[in-house]
Formats: C-alpha cells, structure tokens, sequence
C-alpha cells in the first residue's frame, strides 16, 4: 500500500498550507494519509468530516517536496477520493463545474451573462457566487476567444498552441500574446480549435476513468494537428498533458515560457524587446509551476523585459487557494489563503500580477477585487508580448475589473 511509506515523522507538516491554517492533524498530509489508509481498509465510514479534510486538500505537492521517504501522494489522493465517490457519490456542484469546463463556449457566455449583473460583496460563497465573483474579476479581453494562428516567414518549424478547456474559455488574451510570441520566435502556430481537456481536473476528482476518455480525445486532436511539437500555457494542465502524450507518435510537448526561453531566433523581437516604461510587476509562482522548473523561465523571460521590475511574493503560504476546483469545494480554506497572498502582492507596489496557472489567475483576480485592489492578474506571456510593442504600458495590458 503506497500510504504504507509514510512514516509520520511530520516534516511536511510546516509546508502544508492547509495545515497552517488552523494545525487541525487531519487537514495535514499526515493525517490525510492516516485517514487514506483506514479509508482503503475500510476501517472508517466516509463521514462529511472524512470528505472534507480529504476534500481541502489542494494537491500543491509542497509535502512531496518535503517528504524524506519519497511518499507518493499525488498518486494517492485521487486513489482516495475515488473511493469516496464510490461510496458515496461526487458532489454536485463539482460535477457541474467540470461539466461547464468542457463546454468553454457555454463558460464565456454565462461569465458574459453575470457581468451584467451587480459585483457581489464580501464573501460570494457557492457555486454561483463564485461564478459571478469570477465574472467582474476577469479582464473582458481574456473572454475574447478570438486567436488567429500564425505563419512565420521562414517558419523553424509547426507547433500546436493547447488553448485546454477553462483556458479555452477564459485566457484568450493569453493565447493572443503566446501566438504573437511563437510568431516572433520564428514558429508557425496552429491554435488548437474546440474544447480539449487533458484530464487533471476530473483526476484530482478522482474520476480516473473520465480523465482517461479526456486523455484520449486530446491524443487524436494532436495526432490530426500533424505538428512537431506541442506547446501548453497552463502549468497546471503539463502534469496531465505529459501523461496524456506520453504515447508512441506523439510530438514533444513543451510548457510555453520555458520553449520561448531555450533558443529565441537572432535578431527577433522576443530576442531584443522594445524599451519602455519600467514597472513593477508580482511574480505568483503556482504551485504547479513549482513542480516544473520552480518560476525560472517566468524570472528569465519577464525579468529580461527592460519595462519590468520584477517583485517576488513571500514562500508562505505558498498556494494562493485555488488548487483546481477547491476553491469551490473548500471556499473557507481558499479564502484565507487567498487573501494572504493578496496582501503580499499589495504590499509589493506592484501595478500588475504575473502567473501562469489559469486557475490561480481567476482565484487572485477575484481576491484582489474583493480586497479593493484593481490589479490585473495576467500570464507572463501577455507582459512579454505587450513589450515588444513600443505604445503599450505594461500595466494597461489587461483593463482593470469592473466596478
């Protein structure tokens, strides 16, 4: 049994986020483990106390990190909340909002719909409130899905830029700007067109039979692209998407600021970007790109834009909340990290907030309104596209939320 490796010596206890909370032993990796174990063993009823500390967690991987016996718990807590469907069925709200993250077109018309609507104050707690937070807080350009593909004059060769599911729906800024970029480095770019979901929100679930359907449709989607390699703006979704392509025939796959910074082509505007106002800009590193290569591409890529002054957030907590879907599940845990991280990004003096998680973008963006604070949360991408041309203020690359 993999949870049979744990050895309770707790030294992940410190750089579990959830854990630091309120130090409640079951909402730590430790006691999650203890209560997979019993789980497998059927030695526990799945109790709503159960559901909700296996439910709080939000798979940041900081206890894997920290772990001196190499606990796979990554692998573990989808295992355990696959039992706990079983027995007992997935929630509601989940299974709808996962249901909405495939239909993207279905996602930007209700966001549309809810910005017409007054910006809710204070908690917005629910499914729906969430909705309508996350509708004032996004930029109207990011639910602009409109991205042409691009054809380099001497192409270095084919990409497919992975547009995701949620990404689908609420990053087409980030998307514009990752096309401009790859243009510029010389690559023709096939923007990936529908809905494509690579799986992890529905493994995290604990839905594994779903996530493999998902894993599927995108291998033919890539395979019928007939593209050298594969480019994705979300670090969140690599994880997956490496597993989903990690098939015979399938291209390479590369997560987009790390294949910008290996080689840019001579004499390219990504190579010597235009000079511009200098600004300060908050590097939020998500917790999945900790995992890939800890922010370095972001800190290369950004912190050469002679326009940017980069700030760096504190290490803890660490994870902003948002952890997929738990900041659905959980609101009370994603709020109060949440509103840590936005004071730290107040506190920098930063004019905008760069990250490349879909998830954490929404999740800051919602927090950083309801504190007031009317800065915008893009993907590093767009500050870096916005700098090549001349006329743009970094900082008015994304319009601020609405009142």
């Amino acid at each position: 049994m993999l949870a049979d490796q744990c050895v309770m010596c707790g030294l992940c206890l410190p750089r579990c986020p959830t854990y630091a909370i309120d130090a409640q032993e079951g909402r730590s990796p430790r006691g999650r483990i203890a209560h997979m174990r019993r789980l497998a063993t059927q030695d526990i009823a799945p109790t709503p106390a159960l559901r909700g500390d296996l439910g709080s967690c939000l798979s940041c991987g900081r206890c894997e990190a920290a772990c001196p016996t190499q606990v796979r718990y990554a692998e573990m807590l989808p295992q355990a909340r696959e039992l706990l469907h079983a027995r007992g069925g997935e929630a509601l709200p989940e299974r709808l909002l996962r249901a909405l993250a495939g239909r993207p077109g279905w996602m930007r018309a209700l966001l549309r719909l809810a910005r017409v609507l007054p910006r809710p104050r204070g908690a917005g707690h629910g499914t729906a409130g969430t909705l309508l937070a996350a509708a004032h807080a996004i930029a109207p350009a990011a639910l602009d899905p409109r991205v042409r593909g691009a054809t380099a004059p001497a192409p270095r060769g084919r990409v497919l830029l992975l547009r995701g599911c949620v990404g689908a729906a609420i990053e087409g800024d980030t998307h514009r700007a990752a096309t401009a970029l790859l243009a510029a480095a010389g690559y023709a770019v096939e923007v990936q067109r529908g809905a494509a979901c690579c799986g992890s929100l529905a493994r995290q679930a604990g839905a594994p039979a779903e996530a493999r359907r998902e894993g599927e449709r995108l291998r033919a989607l890539v395979r019928a692209a007939k593209v050298e390699a594969v480019v994705a703006c979300a670090s969140g979704c690599m994880p997956a998407l490496r597993e989903a392509l990690a098939h015979p025939g399938m291209p390479p796959l590369h997560e987009l600021l790390a294949f910008l910074g290996r080689d840019p082509a001579p004499n390219s505007p990504l190579a010597a970007p235009a000079e511009g106002a200098r600004r300060r800009v908050a590097l939020a590193v998500p917790c999945s790109q900790q995992a890939l290569d800890g922010g370095a591409a972001a800190r290369r890529l950004l912190g050469g834009q002679p326009g940017v002054e980069l700030a760096e957030l504190p290490d803890a907590p660490g994870c902003c909340g948002a952890g997929a879907m738990q900041f659905i599940a959980d609101p009370r845990t994603a709020r109060r990290l949440r509103a840590e991280r936005a004071a730290q990004i107040a506190a920098t003096g930063a004019c905008m907030v760069a990250t490349t998680n879909t998830g954490c973008r929404l999740h800051l963006a919602m927090g950083l309104a309801e504190a007031g604070l009317h800065i915008p949360v893009v993907h590093p991408a767009a500050i870096i596209a916005a700098s090549m041309r001349p006329d743009d203020d970094p900082c008015a690359a994304t319009a601020p939320p609405t009142a």
